[in-house]
């Protein structure tokens, strides 16, 4: 028997014995196994068992699957060996006690949502030293928040951040909620030299709002007609991300970014690394809005 560990998008762990021939993973119900990660396809990989041996075949996923940080082909057979990670969507698995305590880190250094094999060859060009350039902008963040300025001075300089790393996107925005009813209260917004439109998707915000959870369509022309939002193709958007900004459950505001001038204004690591200053970033909002009502 073997033992199957999980951790997702928003670092849920959870670990489930494969004792059977074969395993499902995907999103749909149908699935043996239900991953409930807006990156990974209604049937994704499955899971099979070869005499001692432990094989994963991706399903002709729409992201693909990523074994050991390499691109799988679709319909093969591959084998997967103990403590090996497994990455489809922003979720991460693998078998065996090897992985129990190195998943985690492993899902926050490489591409976890594998849209890479989607994108332009001239993307890379855009982005020199990624994970260098990574780390600059969460310290960046990091020193930006400890500094005492006004809240909103300090998230229009994340806006800055955002937009030196992410080069092909045309615009950017946080947006602040009411901490009482959950409205929209204000927009900070950035927008490239040129770009004049600043409305963006409410579509996505109130799903984004709605569910807790990050959006991201990386190319809306190629995207499945149904998972584009209609307000999208009325705005042109060709790339969209949403994250929202969570502390404890409590949702204080959203980072949205879009490309309306070419596909792929991010790579699919964006997602993860954008992720990781939800929680920092909600906490100095929540911070600004309690001294605000204390004064």
């Amino acid at each position: 028997m073997t033992t199957l560990y999980i951790i997702d998008g928003q670092e849920k762990r959870k670990a489930l014995e494969f004792s059977g021939e074969s395993l499902v993973v995907g999103r749909s119900a149908e699935s043996d196994l239900r991953i409930m990660d807006p990156f990974v396809s209604r049937k994704h990989l499955k899971i099979s068992r070869k005499g001692e041996k432990i094989f994963i075949q991706d399903l002709n996923s729409r992201n693909g699957t990523f074994v050991n940080g390499e691109p799988i082909r679709p319909g093969v057979d591959i084998e997967l060996p103990e403590g090996v990670p497994v990455v489809m969507g922003m979720t991460v698995l693998c078998l065996g006690e090897a992985c129990a305590e190195e998943i985690e880190d492993f899902l926050i250094s490489m591409d976890a949502s594998g849209l890479s094999q989607e994108e332009p060859d001239d993307l890379g060009e855009d982005r020199p030293m990624t994970a260098q350039r990574n780390m600059e902008l969460m310290l960046k963040v990091s020193d930006l928040l400890t500094r005492p300025k006004d809240i909103h001075h300090i998230l229009r300089e994340i806006l800055d951040c955002v937009f030196d790393l992410l080069i092909r996107i045309d615009r950017a925005a946080i947006i602040l909620l009411d901490p009482e009813k959950g409205h929209i209260k204000e927009v900070i917004h950035r927008r490239r030299e040129g770009v004049e439109d600043l409305r963006i998707s409410t579509e996505i915000l109130e799903h984004v709002i709605q569910l807790k959870e990050a959006f991201m369509i990386s190319d809306a022309e190629r995207e499945a007609e149904e998972n584009v939002p209609e307000t999208l193709k009325l705005l042109n958007v060709k790339s969209v991300m949403c994250i929202p900004l969570i502390n404890r459950g409590k949702l204080s505001g959203l980072l949205y970014v879009d490309s309306i001038k070419k596909p792929y204004g991010f790579r699919g690591e964006d997602l993860h690394l954008l992720s990781n200053m939800s929680n920092p970033v909600a906490v100095a909002i929540e911070n600004a809005f309690k001294q605000a009502r204390a004064t």
